[in-house]
């Protein structure tokens, strides 16, 4: 798919929108104003990122042990998203949402975009006022 969006275990496209259905008529419809609860589900980011280490690879002579890297996996799929080292720090996907919370409650804004990418690799949400 050219707009790589996550199709998800469910068949669902992992992306929510508020008005007007996106150019790739793909996504769930969410109500303005919806709970960052609706917003994880619609959008699927109902899902943590959990690591494993250690990474291994093969060569000829057997496996290497890849030092201080960790693969991050989907909790939901136990699909790999990614491979990053130890220092990196991970946003997980309701962590993200949460952000937009105050925004959303008191400060007059909603969320009308959020979803996921290239299997959960990539994550986003864009609010307006």
């Amino acid at each position: 798919m050219a707009h790589e969006l996550t199709r998800g275990k469910n068949g669902k496209t992992e992306m929510a929108y508020v008005g007007e259905l996106p150019w790739h008529k793909l996504g769930q419809q969410v109500t303005k104003g919806a709970s960052i609860g609706v917003w994880k589900k619609e959008a699927g980011l109902d899902w943590e990122a959990k690591t494993a280490m250690p990474v291994y690879y093969a060569e000829g002579t057997g496996p290497i042990d890849c030092d201080k890297h960790r693969v991050v996996y989907r909790s939901d799929t136990c699909k790999q998203v990614g491979m990053v080292s130890d220092r990196y720090n991970i946003v997980q996907p309701a962590a993200m949402l949460e952000f937009f919370r105050d925004l959303t409650e008191s400060g007059g804004w909603h969320i009308h975009t959020a979803g996921t990418m290239r299997g959960g690799a990539k994550i986003w949400a864009m609010a307006s006022s």
